[in-house]
């Protein structure tokens, strides 16, 4: 048996240069593999992340809405809800937000307030199928006040 040969990638060899073509074929062939899981995993976040946000503005917009009928100081209209979701968007372009408010049978106290949000997510990576980027929130409430 001899001693002082190198072992590189596995294979017996005593040149450095093929050490180094086969490092460098190994990266090459890792690097994809892990741009693409680390991308991957941005982009979920990110998907998750605007899933949330419409979420919470579809209860904070019925929140806004239920405080608001048309017997108080300033009642809300649907024009109102839409704006106040736009302005409390953080995160999401606040243009591309579909608001749909609906109240049952008008906007009286004890009347049922409903707010449906759309919106579009477009991922850097475009291999994502399109039923998962469009994305809706839906929230409603009693009109208290």
């Amino acid at each position: 048996m001899k001693t002082g040969v190198k072992v590189c990638a596995g294979h017996r060899d005593s040149s450095r240069s093929r050490c180094r073509g086969a490092s460098v074929l190994e990266f090459a062939l890792a690097l994809p593999v892990f741009f693409f899981a680390v991308m991957g995993t941005v982009e979920f976040g990110r998907g998750l992340f605007a899933a949330n946000e419409l979420n919470h503005l579809a209860r904070e917009a019925v929140r806004y809405a239920v405080v608001r009928s048309n017997s108080s100081d300033f009642p809300a209209s649907a024009g109102d809800v839409t704006r106040f979701v736009r302005e409390q968007a953080t995160g999401l372009v606040a243009d591309e937000i579909a608001v749909d408010t609906d109240w049952d049978p008008s906007n009286v106290p004890g009347a049922f307030v409903a707010v449906s949000l759309r919106y579009r997510f477009e991922p850097v990576l475009a291999f994502l199928p399109d039923s998962l980027k469009d994305l809706r929130a839906y929230a409603r409430g009693v009109v208290a006040n």
